[in-house]
């Protein structure tokens, strides 16, 4: 009676399978805190915004997109958000400058990255979308 070889492959593709699907596990206690942590205030700022809902009332109903266009006509609303968009582009801009400023103070040679090297930072920011500075036109 002749035995059949082993197909070394196959028992080694289980053993991978099974090293891999371990780390997984880890990772859910910190998918449940970050669901429960942003994902679901996200949701349900999501829903109030589209309500009548005051904050302090039990008692709202659903008005749909109506708070939205009612934000159009509101100078208070509108300057808001402009100052919202206006801080988080100033931020950016700063952040993207002190960081190119302490790589440069970080660069093995001394006088820093080349102009060329500082060019090519800039324009690499949009496409990771943190970089204002390089307009796509």
């Amino acid at each position: 009676m002749t035995s059949r070889p082993a197909r070394p492959g196959r028992r080694r593709v289980r053993s991978t399978r099974r090293r891999a699907a371990a780390p997984w596990w880890f990772t859910l206690p910190a998918l449940l805190l970050f669901a429960f942590v942003v994902l679901l205030p996200s949701a349900r700022g999501i829903y109030y915004a589209f309500t009548d809902w005051d904050g302090l009332d039990p008692d709202f109903a659903v008005v749909g997109p109506r708070n939205f266009t009612a934000m159009t006509d509101d100078t208070d609303a509108l300057q808001a958000v402009w100052h919202t968009l206006l801080i988080a582009v100033a931020i950016t801009v700063i952040q993207n400058l002190r960081g190119n400023l302490r790589g440069r103070r970080h660069h093995p040679r001394r006088g820093g990255p080349s102009t060329k090297v500082m060019r090519r930072t800039i324009r690499a920011g949009p496409a990771s979308g943190t970089c204002p500075l390089h307009s796509q036109s």
